[in-house]
């Protein structure tokens, strides 16, 4: 089978995993005409509007003979939209990257109906907080940047979000759709953002949102007259209340396609309570911010993420489904999640958790190459979470290392009645580099290469390693396993290229 992403002037199409062995490939047929991939999509460009286009894709084997019939499909790309144009009159933006357009812009978004598209060319405009309602798109030039103002408070008044597992009132961010309503249902869709750039405050805006929460936080725990408070009141807490760049909330059929965002104030790309959820050939930028995380599906079902470069200073994609009891009396899990074709530049790499106490389910993560981060993959837990995580597969991915374990950090808050179920891990077709982690000087620390380990009296089940390589490196030369509370383990064909110190499977 194979899935289409449609545009009125390009159709991207994508299919699930399949091995491929030596040799092997897919051919993609285009109105005839044949191209050949690794990759688990394509992109067809330059299209008519309102046109009909036949694909085709079969996996074949190095002898160009059909191993398998992918799928086939005809599809018609969209009608193109009326053009609201932002800098003609009556919105006249300023694309001078000095001039604020907030008004500007936000009018343009009102008035914008499903049969229009918010078109931004060439410049950098200026902006706060604004709001996409249903049937919005967004659409950019190569060379336009929608760029967030660096002042707090151009993201006031505060909204309804979550941010690591708590729901908190926090600043708005850049892009905002939907009511949050954890209980609730969808109260808003279709939303379409394309081209371009979209860069937020960064760690300008990050700094100037908890100083000024600083105080409030301290008062409210009692340390407002405290020469040397506690880094969870001075720092972490008031941190909670930063906006991303994109906060979808209850918000149905959204799709990122070809952009270069991210420079949020916290966590770039964050769709909470959300359904189909898509995000394709962009690249997502944030260094020097805490937390600067790439996109963070929360509690949210159907996301597919793919052909992504991924440069941040954390995690590339953490899935999420709230903290605690918290996050377990809410109830909504994280499920059905894809994220394949991607590339990285720097970072911690896939995560699930730590905040997963609403369950997390069906993860499928294949042909991405992570070997430029410091993790790779990063599943964790703690007993206070409750929950569950079940059924998570990774796939032909490159990466340092796997982490499976009990995390030590973010217990502050009720727990939930129960300790987590840990279930279902498959990781095949595998190289770890074993670099270690990487310490923010700019040194490692040894790290196992496969870590799975549960010290809190309860177990990880059904743990599959099966055809993973363990490179050699010259800074940390001895590659290591470790296991630790699991139950059923299958380790079948690990190869290392160099020296294994110890294997302790058990």
């Amino acid at each position: 089978m194979i899935n289409p992403v449609i545009f009125d002037n390009q159709i991207k199409i994508w299919w699930e995993y399949n091995k491929l062995y030596d040799g092997y490939e897919y051919n993609v047929y285009f109105n005839g005409e044949k191209v050949s991939t690794k990759a688990s999509h394509y992109c067809f460009k330059n299209l008519k509007a309102e046109t009909e286009y036949i694909f085709k894709v079969d996996l074949v084997d190095k002898n160009g003979e059909l191993v398998k019939a992918i799928g086939e499909g005809t599809y018609k790309t969209l009608k193109t939209k009326n053009v609201i144009d932002v800098t003609k009159s009556p919105y006249n933006a300023i694309g001078d990257g000095k001039t604020m357009n907030t008004k500007n812009i936000q009018k343009a978004l009102d008035d914008c109906t499903e049969n229009d598209m918010v078109y931004f060319p060439d410049g950098e405009y200026l902006t706060g907080a604004l709001w996409l309602h249903s049937n919005t798109e967004i659409r950019l030039s190569d060379r336009a940047t929608i760029q967030g103002s660096f002042d707090e408070k151009d993201y006031l008044p505060k909204i309804k979000s979550r941010f690591e597992g708590w729901h908190e009132e926090c600043y708005q961010s850049l892009l905002n759709t939907g009511d949050l309503d954890p209980k609730g249902s969808f109260n808003c869709e279709n939303i379409t953002i394309y081209g371009g750039k979209i860069i937020g405050g960064g760690d300008n805006l990050r700094k100037k949102q908890i100083a000024a929460e600083r105080a409030e936080c301290l008062k409210k725990y009692g340390y407002e007259n405290d020469p040397n408070p506690p880094a969870m009141y001075y720092s972490f807490i008031p941190g909670r209340r930063r906006g991303r760049l994109f906060q979808f909330s209850n918000t149905k059929n959204i799709l990122i396609a070809d952009c270069f965002f991210g420079n949020a104030a916290s966590w770039t790309c964050h769709p909470i309570y959300c359904d189909n959820f898509t995000a394709c050939n962009c690249t997502v930028f944030s260094h020097g911010i805490s937390n600067g995380d790439g996109i963070n599906p929360d509690s949210t079902t159907n996301s597919i993420i793919f052909g992504i470069h991924f440069d941040t200073g954390d995690d590339f994609v953490a899935i999420k489904s709230g903290r605690n009891k918290e996050g377990y009396d809410v109830g909504r899990p994280t499920k059905n999640v894809k994220i394949f074709d991607c590339t990285s530049s720097d970072g911690h790499g896939i995560a699930v958790g730590s905040e997963m106490s609403g369950g997390v389910e069906d993860v499928t993560v294949w042909n991405c190459d992570f070997i430029k981060c410091s993790v790779g993959v990063s599943l964790k837990t703690n007993r206070c979470r409750g929950g569950y995580m079940k059924n998570i597969k990774f796939y032909n991915y490159v990466c340092p290392m796997i982490s499976l374990h009990a995390y030590p950090g973010n217990r502050d808050g009720e727990p939930a009645p129960y300790p987590p179920v840990l279930e279902n891990f498959h990781f095949e077709d595998m190289t770890l580099g074993g670099i270690g982690h990487v310490t923010g000087t700019g040194r490692f620390t040894n790290a196992s290469a496969i870590n799975i380990s549960c010290t809190e009296g309860y177990v990880i089940k059904n743990v599959t390693l099966k055809n993973i390589k363990l490179l050699f490196r010259a800074v940390l030369p001895y590659q290591t396993i470790f296991a630790d509370g699991v139950e059923n383990l299958v380790i079948e064909n690990i190869e290392s290229i160099g020296e294994v110190r110890e294997i302790d499977p058990f």
